[in-house]
């Protein structure tokens, strides 16, 4: 019986650290706020270019553009590299843009509540950052 009066006490003990340090964890944590999808003017360190960006931020290197959506680190020097490597990454349920007519693009996106999204060719260019060809 003494050693069940023990477990109950440590039990209880434990619980009231656990109970106590969560709540000055939620104390503590700052409210969370949604990213906003605004335009922002970046200015690359490498070339000193201004670039606008609406939704991400990308930057341009000698290369090509840097920090693309689901780029995992790559540069792309051309809209169509990175407009193939979206389509790479869309075996694993990823968003890609897929051509329905020339200079016509569809978002491709596996959720069924997705409003269908579609732009130009110069739309995604600017978009992602990329020069005019």
């Amino acid at each position: 019986m003494q050693k069940k009066k023990q477990l109950i006490l440590y039990s209880a003990i434990l619980l009231s650290v656990t109970a106590t340090s969560c709540q000055r964890g939620e104390a503590d944590a700052k409210p969370y706020k949604p990213l906003e999808a605004e335009e922002e003017t970046i200015v690359s360190s490498s070339q000193d270019e201004t670039v606008t960006v609406s939704q991400q931020k990308c930057s341009k290197t000698p290369e090509g553009v840097a920090g693309l959506p689901y780029a995992h680190g790559k540069v792309f020097a051309t809209l169509d590299e990175y407009l193939a490597h979206l389509k790479q990454l869309s075996a694993i349920d990823l968003p890609y843009w897929r051509e329905i007519s020339p200079g016509l693009y569809q978002k491709v996106v596996r959720m069924p509540e997705a409003e269908p999204q579609t732009a130009t060719r110069e739309e995604l260019m600017k978009e992602y950052c990329f020069d005019s060809e």
